[in-house]
């Protein structure tokens, strides 16, 4: 049976659609949940619980990256129909986890005191931190037992099902915030509310996958050593990725605790939350390119690979550059909507983060996803190493120079050269020229431009015209969007070829 490229086509952009509307409405939850916490618990107590979810992620490190083998192994063993091997599989790592938990959870728990002193957490925090520290460690390494089984359906490329669970259970997840918070639970209730999130999230998944997956069975779970050893063996380069990237992500939490305050660690986890969820909602166009890649190298067909990626990296520069750039232009009346006027600093650091997540979005997303395909995980490995030691480095530098704000320069530049080298690094692997690449996409960045320049013209001239903000917003918005779409036609990033093939695949998807 020969290779259908329209059908593989039609895939991707199915899967695409159903991912973009589960991390749009993740997205709308996470605009919600600062939102309610500081007016309920304030930025304190907020940065306290960010902190202790810090230390939890560093201590799930100890798995030694087994998570990042999930989808591979899993679509390996569906695709193989392999019922032995794809049950062994789920079973082993669900073993592997609970190990870890007893382990984390030990760890924890000898060194939780010194970890409260080395970061110079106040008196009347202390106490909170010792105890709820304990309590998350638990949650989150009893959730994880489950994430396998949590990871069959996105495995398998049925978005369709991973996104409408994923939907149920948020739904379930901020109605608890909301039941416990009121109720005067505090911290210890957002920790418990996790717990009972999580473990709706795993009873769904695993109905759904024992109804609509046919080579889950649980008669036929089996502790394989084999398969934990490569699983190891395939996580290990990408597990030092993990922890580059966790270094990178959460450092700046890390010193702004030691040498600022827990109000601050909270201002920066709203602004880079945003951008990073920001970020994840553009990445997703690429997400259901992975299986795609992957297939399309191990068939032989490279050429069809490089021009895949060269036009997914032309679509990702046009979506980030909208996105991120409407959210630089308007930052500061974005946050003064959604927070209030009294979290204006907020908007400082969004803008600053914005540029470094916008150039490492659009140079290492698609970039990333051809050096998973085709087995290179050792130059993400490079690339995320690169980044961690860049980020600590900078931001240690940039916070004694410049404050709350050097944070957010020490990340944004350690972004932009990390993604530079990768990019940089993958096209020489596939042989595609760097002047090439970059010439391809001269026409998008003209674009780009021109439209920034032209809407931040219209804000100067508009701003004074409305007193409801809101409505302002939505005005620019799509006064963006028509300008966006015409500088974009005119210097001919989108050509009608893209235009054709959207038109096609849209109508499929909805059975036109």
């Amino acid at each position: 049976m020969g290779f259908d490229l329209e059908e593989f086509h039609y895939k991707v952009f199915k899967n695409t659609l159903w991912n973009i509307f589960g991390k749009i409405w993740y997205f709308c939850v996470m605009l919600f949940v600062p939102f309610y916490l500081l007016s309920k618990i304030g930025p304190n107590d907020y940065g306290i619980y960010i902190v202790i979810k810090v230390v939890v992620d560093y201590m799930n490190l100890l798995d030694l990256g087994v998570s990042t083998s999930f989808v591979r192994y899993l679509s390996r063993f569906y695709s193989l129909n392999d019922k032995a091997k794809f049950n062994s599989y789920i079973f082993t790592c669900m073993i592997f986890y609970s190990v870890i938990l007893l382990i984390s959870m030990l760890i924890l728990l000898l060194i939780r005191g010194k970890i409260a002193v080395f970061l110079d957490i106040s008196n009347n925090d202390f106490s909170q931190f010792i105890s709820l520290s304990v309590f998350y460690c638990f949650v989150s390494g009893f959730l994880r037992i489950f994430g396998v089984v949590n990871s069959i359906f996105s495995s398998i490329q049925r978005m369709d099902y991973s996104n409408k669970i994923a939907f149920f259970v948020s739904i379930a997840e901020v109605s608890g915030m909301v039941f416990f918070i009121e109720s005067g639970f505090g911290l210890k209730g957002l920790i418990l509310n996790t717990l009972l999130a999580g473990v709706i999230n795993f009873a769904v998944n695993f109905y759904f996958s024992y109804k609509h997956v046919p080579i889950f069975s649980v008669r036929h779970f089996k502790f394989d050593m084999d398969i934990l050893k490569n699983a190891v063996s395939y996580g290990g380069k990408l597990n030092v990725t993990l922890i580059s990237s966790l270094i990178a992500s959460h450092f700046e939490k890390i010193i702004l605790t030691k040498f600022l305050s827990l109000n601050y660690v909270t201002f920066y986890h709203i602004a880079s939350s945003l951008a990073i969820n920001v970020r994840n909602i553009i990445v997703v166009f690429s997400s259901a390119l992975m299986p795609g890649f992957s297939e399309l190298e191990s068939i032989g067909l490279l050429e069809n690979l490089k021009r895949l990626y060269l036009k997914a990296t032309k679509y990702m520069i046009i979506i980030s550059g909208f996105i991120f750039g409407y959210l630089f232009v308007f930052s500061e009346d974005i946050v003064s909507l959604w927070l209030g006027k009294n979290f204006l600093e907020i908007s400082y650091i969004l803008k600053i983060i914005i540029i470094g997540y916008f150039i490492n979005t659009f140079l290492g997303s698609v970039s990333s996803l051809v050096g998973q395909s085709i087995d290179r995980t050792d130059i993400q490995m490079k690339g995320a190493i690169l980044n961690g030691i860049l980020n600590m480095s900078l931001s240690y530098f940039f916070i004694i120079k410049f404050g709350f704000k050097g944070v957010a320069y020490g990340t944004s530049i350690s972004l932009i050269v990390a993604a530079v080298y990768y990019v940089f690094a993958i096209n020489k692997v596939i042989k595609v020229s760097n002047s090439d690449f970059w010439n391809g996409f001269l026409s998008v960045f003209y674009g780009i431009f021109f439209s920034l320049f032209s809407i931040y013209i219209l804000k100067l001239s508009l701003v004074k015209h409305f007193s409801l903000q809101i409505l302002y917003l939505i005005v620019t918005l799509f006064a963006f969007i028509i300008v966006y779409v015409g500088f974009m036609r005119l210097f001919k990033g989108i050509d009608n070829y893209d235009k054709q093939k959207f038109e096609i695949l849209f109508r499929r998807f909805i059975g036109l």
